[in-house]
């Protein structure tokens, strides 16, 4: 393996263009902790990190995920009390309360873009969660 690396020491060197890319978008969006303020806490998965655009429905059959967009958001559950969430909107605060129904919301997203793992801390009952075949932890 050392001497793979040493032979090839470029992608090493040199980060690649999406990362470039990636670094210097997120690097423009404003970090926000949404805490759960209700019963309702945030659920994570084995593929925490999601990136989602909000407006995406809104823009019909041609719109697709992209870091460009305006609308994008990145979103990564941190405790069953918080989520970081990267946005481009301008929010006053760097902390933000989340109700039960906004809680749910990201949960949703968790649980959708789950491959096959969903960690839920407290009570089961409160979670809604799509597709079967879930492990639970």
């Amino acid at each position: 393996m050392i001497a793979q690396l040493a032979a090839n020491t470029m992608p090493l060197v040199f980060p690649t263009f999406y990362e470039v890319t990636f670094l210097s978008i997120v690097r423009l969006m404003k970090p926000v902790i949404a805490v759960a303020s209700g019963s309702v806490k945030f659920i994570t998965s084995d593929k925490p990190c999601i990136l989602a655009d909000p407006e995406i429905s809104r823009g019909g059959p041609f719109a697709s995920l992209a870091l460009a967009s305006p609308t994008i958001e990145i979103t990564m559950p941190v405790t069953p009390d918080m989520c970081l969430v990267f946005t481009k909107a301008d929010l006053p605060h760097a902390y933000v309360n989340a109700p039960d129904g906004t809680v749910q919301q990201f949960n949703r997203l968790i649980a959708a873009n789950a491959d096959s793992r969903i960690v839920i801390s407290g009570n089961h009952e409160n979670h809604v969660l799509f597709g079967a075949g879930f492990q639970f932890e």
